[in-house]
């Protein structure tokens, strides 16, 4: 099958962020499977070279004939009217990104319609997409691209790691942690610089907690591997728990993750088997004590979380399953 693969190169478009999720976790992953023929169009390469994006996916389209075109939007790239005309030359898919928060305010709600079907993660987006005159819904899940993200040989570097941008009570549960004398390495965009006036904690001050900076993709598979115990605050912008791929792509490291309450994760493994679920922030500050302690079943938990992710829950799975589905519904691609 021949699939028109859509999406952002660069990290938010970004050149000197280096490559995009979408690009080191679904295209990377697609074009790993044997089944598919990929043909990737990026939104921004074709922006930055100052060309007509709309005009340009059309004449791909024309071209190549794929049987599906998935598209993975962070914004308005393509146009309502494009995409109109996209669906006949092909299957019209999208993939959307934080449904939990961005579809109300984002542009999916406008665009929704505008494709023969959409992936969700979140359940609760299904009756917002039916409002918006998208009846075609599937509802997957973020998970993990096991060609990216591998267990890094060689001995732990850190007791506890969180890589992430900072918003949301992310601080306030990093500064708690501190105070609690936990040993925590943050990594990622919004995170204080050195000398950071409003630092709350002495401990702010070490240069290995605080990078405050992009991360690559390279960098944070091997803090992932090499971390006793990572984190997974698993909040979003608003304040809402719910499952990030960092979830998935820990353990697909063979990491030992602790995660936030996120609704609907025991379905995807077995808690306290093969990852640790936190309650509160006095839970997550014992749960790290104990678990330093306990290098033999923190490593079977971490152990039994990569096997179950590489069984179950990489992109390749999810997009077979995608497919599957979707030649169901819709009568054969």
């Amino acid at each position: 099958m021949k699939l028109l693969y859509c999406a952002l190169y660069h990290d938010y478009g970004y050149p000197d962020r280096g490559p995009s999720f979408e690009e080191m976790n679904i295209g990377d992953c697609l074009r790993h499977m044997e089944e598919l023929a990929v043909v990737d169009f990026h939104f921004d390469t074709v922006q930055h070279q100052g060309r007509d994006v709309n005009a340009e996916f059309l004449s791909v389209l024309a071209k190549e004939r794929p049987e599906v075109a998935l598209v993975v939007l962070y914004e308005d790239h393509i146009s309502p009217q494009a995409l109109d005309e996209a669906r006949k030359l092909t299957t019209l898919l999208s993939w959307g990104c934080d449904d939990h928060w961005r579809f109300e305010t984002g542009y999916m709600q406008r665009y929704a319609s505008h494709f023969d079907c959409c992936i969700t993660t979140c359940e609760d987006a299904i009756p917002s997409y039916e409002a918006a005159g998208q009846p075609n819904v599937i509802v997957s899940q973020w998970g993990c691209n096991p060609h990216v993200y591998r267990p890094s040989p060689g001995t732990c570097i850190y007791d506890v790691s969180f890589v992430g941008q900072n918003y949301g009570p992310r601080q306030e549960i990093i500064n708690y942690l501190w105070k609690r004398g936990v040993d925590v390495a943050v990594f990622g965009r919004g995170w204080p610089p050195l000398g950071w006036k409003h630092r709350p904690f002495s401990l702010l001050t070490s240069s290995r907690r605080v990078p405050g900076s992009y991360v690559s993709w390279r960098q944070v598979v091997k803090i992932y591997g090499r971390s006793k115990i990572n984190l997974c605050l698993s909040n979003n912008v608003t304040g809402i728990e719910n499952i990030k791929g960092r979830n998935f792509e820990v353990p697909a490291c063979r990491g030992f993750l602790i995660s936030g309450p996120a609704r609907g994760l025991e379905e995807f493994f077995e808690i306290g088997r093969e990852v640790v679920v936190y309650n509160d922030l006095d839970d997550l500050a014992d749960k790290i004590v104990y678990y330093l302690a306990d290098d033999d079943e923190r490593e079977a938990i971490a152990e039994a979380g990569y096997e179950r992710t590489i069984r179950n829950h990489t992109y390749e799975q999810r997009f077979r399953q995608i497919l599957a589905t979707i030649d169901v519904r819709m009568g054969g691609l």
